[in-house]
């Protein structure tokens, strides 16, 4: 039986742009999706610029899917940490 979830990403993300992320511990799980903690890489070196990754796995239709990515997003984005994950 498969998971709703997608699977942990690999240790290290690169973007499409090559920018890489070296992936950490996941952060939380929800509906259609997972977190992980991850950190910039300029190269081979940390940045110290920290984000979440939010992974999905679903077979909703991609415009459902992308309405509810930018509603987290709106939701989230407001939000400021004094403290790092």
């Amino acid at each position: 039986m498969s998971s709703i979830h997608a699977e942990p990403p690999p240790p290290i993300v690169t973007e499409p742009t090559g920018i890489n992320y070296a992936t950490g511990s996941a952060l939380g799980k929800g509906g259609f999706a997972i977190c992980h903690r991850a950190e910039r890489y300029d190269g081979s070196k940390p940045t110290g610029h920290i984000v979440a990754l939010k992974i999905v796995k679903t077979k909703m239709e991609p415009a459902k899917l992308a309405q509810k990515v930018w509603q987290d997003f709106a939701k989230y984005r407001c939000r400021s940490r004094s403290t790092p994950y």
